[in-house]
């Protein structure tokens, strides 16, 4: 049994912690962007870990106007908070083309274990312990809770020092000039968090207090982050089996008259498993649309709509799925899904069809011939 080398404590710890997982998607600079509720809506939020949970000032909205309003903002059962009023900023120009929403904070986590997955893209959420999948003797405490910064424990070159975890930076480390003569580093030297050390480039800047980790150390193993105990996890990807539950069948509910969310896992069931070595065969006695979009596609939001309005006229007749491009980037890829929005038509007879960019005076009539329901009465 996996428990059977765990100390009874750490046992109970396990058995008594609730978790739940979620996939987090990458923008286009490589940000971490989980998609939340905010007032009963989906909203994008971008990973940050700065002192406190940000909204985005809407264009047309005045700063004095959103500062003084609550909202509810959510993530599963895990993240809840209600009627809050939260700091507002103007969101920079690659955000707002991306529709993110706001910057989650620290705040939003102070009474839950936050673990990142670079490896798999996920985020798992546990209370009040660490994951089962993390080992106790990964942690680190620190001196004090994180307030302001979050701040990880590391070794440089054999020596500890402190640095701040910047997520919206990518190297492994950046060390200020300073500091390198400090450590007595150059361009190459060993960095170890908690039992994991690896050798990593090290960026440098002339600014005096420039030192940070960046994501790159994301890349080397699991980080665990207990706000409440004031303490931190690092455990290389290797060390411990990680079993996620997957999402079953019975998970995705396929509502009539409206557009579906589905990935590859239920393509693969329900619409066509083309790793399979038999002949094209489709899955379904309904003819489908599958609708690839991205939050930073501009034509796909125009597009949705339309979508939602085809799905309510046609229910029953056509199914219509959407698919997240930056989500299930294996399923686009492997159907060479590249520009956006594309829309797959799978007819009951025939292969299925492509719609690239389409316009939308003509989409229905294209969909209604791709699937050959404009052939009947």
């Amino acid at each position: 049994m996996l428990l059977a080398n765990i100390p009874t404590s750490a046992k109970a710890q396990v058995n008594n912690t609730s978790q739940e997982t979620f996939d987090y998607q990458l923008l286009r600079h490589g940000e971490m962007a989980l998609t939340m509720t905010l007032d009963n809506q989906p909203a994008l939020f971008v990973l940050a870990l700065n002192e406190k949970t940000v909204l985005f000032q809407e264009e047309k909205s005045t700063p004095e106007t959103v500062q003084n309003t609550t909202h509810t903002l959510s993530l599963g059962k895990s993240l809840y908070a209600e009627k809050q009023s939260f700091a507002v900023e103007s969101a920079p120009a690659t955000y707002r083309e991306q529709d993110v929403k706001g910057l989650l904070g620290m705040d939003m986590f102070r009474n839950v274990v936050l673990t990142i997955d670079a490896k798999n893209q996920k985020l798992t959420i546990s209370a009040p312990y660490r994951p089962d999948f993390m080992k106790l003797s990964n942690r680190i405490r620190l001196n004090e809770a994180p307030q302001q910064v979050l701040r990880l424990p590391v070794m440089v070159n054999q020596q500890n020092v402190s640095l701040p975890l910047r997520l919206d930076q990518s190297a492994d480390l950046t060390l200020s000039q300073e500091q390198c003569q400090q450590l007595g580093v150059t361009t190459s030297r060993s960095l170890k968090i908690a039992h994991t050390e690896w050798e990593t480039a090290i960026a440098t800047t002339k600014e005096a207090a420039g030192s940070f980790l960046g994501n790159g150390i994301l890349q080397h193993g699991l980080l665990s982050i207990d706000f409440t105990k004031a303490s931190i996890y690092f455990q290389a990807y290797d060390e411990n089996a990680i079993v996620y539950k997957s999402v079953s069948k019975s998970d995705i509910v396929v509502e009539t008259g409206k557009p579906t969310d589905i990935g590859r896992t239920y393509f693969l069931d329900h619409v066509w498993d083309y790793t399979a070595s038999t002949p094209y065969t489709y899955r379904d006695n309904v003819p489908c649309v599958i609708d690839f979009w991205a939050n930073w596609c501009i034509p796909c939001k125009r597009l949705s709509p339309l979508i939602d309005e085809l799905a309510k006229k046609y229910a029953g007749k056509i199914k219509f799925y959407k698919v997240n491009y930056d989500q299930e980037k294996k399923l686009a890829d492997d159907l060479d899904i590249g520009a956006l929005p594309t829309l797959l038509v799978i007819p009951t007879k025939g292969k299925p069809q492509t719609i690239v960019g389409p316009k939308h005076e003509e989409l229905e009539q294209r969909i209604l011939e791709y699937t050959g329901e404009n052939t009947k009465e």
